[in-house]
């Protein structure tokens, strides 16, 4: 069912608010979150330190910046940023454009890494250095903490994809758009346990074949993990994940975030061209940056004008294929 950003949310029987979330979700988020729902990124659930990689999208030419956060863990999901921790970024595989899903070459030899910098942590818990590709295609690579004596510690994987000028990109919401979840049951879920919507994998692999895929969700960062883990469960195309750092945005509207969030990939030059969500919200952002809007959501149900509403993502490869219109 769609939902407005304004729409009510149901979250125990019987309560419900017009805009926003619910006291009561919250607590159920923190209360989640301290019986170790949401996991800890990077593995390693349970140390004291962790570090997670944000997937990044650019387009072939010029320098990409890489960025790492390394927090210690705290209790209610709230892990306080580590200050000068020193951070190291490796090349681990690579796969160039119109490779299957499973042709990674590995960087290195014995390793399997290439080392690409290192940089230390600032007041945020941010390390971020620069990497200059020299061809496009999907780079998987890896951020660790490095302790004392060059010790490795903890890590993370994470992707980047170039692309070349022109590349069509196609934009996914995740919730209710792919994953058949809300996201309250997101939270005490296992992955194998949360069905995607039907066809979605499927289509979607059809679809990178012709677009670059980018997942843009208002999940927090917190969830990176259990969402890429999720992802993979199902067989999702490989691609770039891009979230909202909730705690770190002057806003809380949804699509305020995902307005803002592609306008930056479109000043950097890539070709945002559709975007499939499910609420109002998610057409307005596309909307907004010039995208082809595509709502999946019962056919009968009012969409923003300039959307189209599909009933499944079948629809949406048909409406995509159908002469004329799939760029």
């Amino acid at each position: 069912m769609a939902r407005s950003e304004t729409a009510e949310l149901s979250v125990m029987a019987g309560l419900r608010v017009a805009r926003g979330r619910p006291i009561l979700f919250w607590v159920a988020v923190m209360s989640c979150l301290a019986a170790g729902c949401a996991g800890t990124p990077g593995g390693r659930s349970g140390s004291e330190v962790r570090i997670q990689g944000y997937d990044a999208i650019a387009q072939l030419g010029g320098q990409v910046q890489l960025r790492a956060k390394v927090e210690r863990v705290g209790a209610l999901g709230i892990h306080p940023d580590i200050e000068g921790a020193r951070v190291e970024f490796a090349l681990q595989a690579q796969r160039a454009p119109g490779g299957s899903q499973l042709s990674w070459s590995v960087a290195a030899s014995e390793t399997g890494l290439q080392v690409l910098g290192m940089a230390r942590s600032d007041d945020d818990g941010m390390a971020a250095v620069t990497f200059t590709p020299q061809g496009a295609g999907q780079f998987c690579l890896v951020a660790r903490v490095v302790g004392e004596a060059g010790r490795p510690g903890p890590r993370d994987e994470f992707l980047l994809s170039i692309v070349e000028p022109g590349r069509a990109i196609l934009v996914s919401d995740i919730d209710h758009t792919i994953a058949d979840v809300s996201a309250l049951r997101f939270l005490v879920a296992d992955s194998h346990e949360i069905e995607p919507l039907a066809q979605a994998p499927a289509v979607l692999r059809r679809l990178s074949e012709r677009y670059q895929i980018v997942y843009l969700t208002a999940r927090d960062d917190t969830f990176m993990a259990r969402t890429r883990d999720w992802l993979s469960t199902w067989g999702f195309p490989r691609a770039p994940v891009l979230f909202w750092d909730f705690l770190g945005t002057p806003s809380l509207s949804h699509g305020r975030f995902k307005r803002e969030r592609l306008a930056d990939l479109e000043r950097r030059g890539l070709s945002l061209v559709v975007g499939v969500g499910d609420r109002d919200a998610d057409a307005e952002a596309y909307l907004a940056n010039g995208m082809r809007a595509i709502l999946i959501r019962a056919p009968e149900s009012a969409a923003p004008g300039g959307s189209q509403p599909v009933a499944s993502w079948s629809d949406v490869e048909r409406l995509l294929d159908s002469p004329g219109r799939g760029d």
